[in-house]
């Protein structure tokens, strides 16, 4: 069989669908399996041995990828037998049924189900990862059959101990990375309170630190770095791809990174995550999966949850989700984080 799976989201929604691809792989060994990715995104499937090829469809309008109605000549042209949608998108519905891809399989629970062939229910609750699962007719799966695995190159690697060696001293047993960013502004720990935590690793604990994220977040990396010794640092942000990032996590210590795709690509590369949730909680089911990994949050705030993705400005006023998780507390669970290793 041939298969495409539809996954515009966003960057960590993309990494959450692995598993759900590992799994339709091990269903059909000799089949095929097509990702259709969010511009910019398919990256992270370099070298993934489930998957057969990668198209990106520019969602964004920003030409990195192929337009909507290309991308469903595209899909036409490469006469899938199914599509597998786990994106709950009215759009990657259409797409799908306008591509003739005679198997359409997606959640109920979306504006797109009348354009499926064969619609899921969408479980309420547990992980992201095992509700996807249940596209592949895996129910109550073990996450540890499926883990999220992305696989950087030689070249990504060469480029990470580059900067480890010509920049941060060579000390790559002793690299903390940190990912202040996020699509979501109040998903976004306090830029000052990055900063003291990065100064205090830097200077109290002989880590060397390196900001991380997208070209979107260069500017808040640069902010931070302002309040930062002088020494000791780097920033990678819109300079390192998505899998050169994963290389460095996977050179560092541990990651620490809010409520986003960051620590779902730490996680990816086996490294110790530590997740900073501010508006949104855990029980969403979104956290990096693995058993290093530690979640900080204000617990029993009267306010949270106050929105699935995160609010572009606290509707409280307060931002207390946030601005009472401080630097000790965050590292407290840092050595927590260590001794679990």
């Amino acid at each position: 069989m041939k298969t495409v799976v539809i996954q515009t989201a966003f960057l960590g929604d993309l990494l959450l669908t692995l598993p759900l691809i590992k799994a339709l792989k091990l269903q059909d060994p000799e089949g095929e399996i097509h990702v259709l990715a969010r511009g910019g995104c398919g990256e992270v499937l370099q070298s993934n041995p489930e998957v057969d090829a990668v198209m990106e469809y520019d969602k964004s309008g920003n030409g990195t990828g192929l337009n909507m109605g290309a991308s469903i000549a595209e899909l036409r042209y490469r006469h899938f037998d199914r599509a597998v949608i786990p994106h709950k998108s009215l759009r990657s519905a259409l797409i799908a049924l306008l591509a003739e891809i005679p198997e359409r399989v997606g959640f109920f629970s979306t504006l797109g189900y009348l354009m499926y062939s064969n619609s899921v229910e969408f479980p309420p609750t547990g992980h992201q990862v095992i509700r996807y699962l249940t596209l592949a007719g895996e129910r109550g799966a073990d996450v540890d059959r499926y883990p999220i695995v992305v696989y950087p190159s030689d070249d990504n690697y060469q480029k990470a101990d580059n900067l480890i060696s010509e920049i941060m001293g060579g000390k790559a047993e002793n690299i903390a990375a940190i990912a202040p960013g996020s699509v979501w502004a109040t998903k976004r720990w306090l830029p000052e309170y990055y900063a003291d935590l990065a100064s205090r690793l830097i200077k109290d604990f002989d880590y060397h630190v390196i900001l991380t994220g997208s070209r979107d977040d260069r500017d808040l990396c640069y902010d931070i770095g302002k309040l930062l010794p002088s020494s000791g640092w780097a920033i990678t942000a819109g300079d390192f791809s998505i899998m050169d990032t994963a290389a460095i996590y996977a050179r560092s210590s541990f990651v620490v990174a809010n409520d986003s795709a960051a620590g779902h690509l730490a996680s990816a590369v086996s490294t110790p995550v530590l997740t900073i949730y501010g508006p949104t909680v855990p029980a969403f089911g979104f956290y990096p999966v693995g058993k290093q990994n530690i979640i900080v949050e204000k617990k029993d705030l009267y306010c949270r949850p106050c929105s699935k993705h995160g609010p572009r400005e606290c509707p409280e006023g307060h931002f207390r989700c946030m601005r009472e998780l401080t630097t000790n507390t965050v590292l407290e669970h840092i050595d927590e984080l260590l001794e679990n290793i």
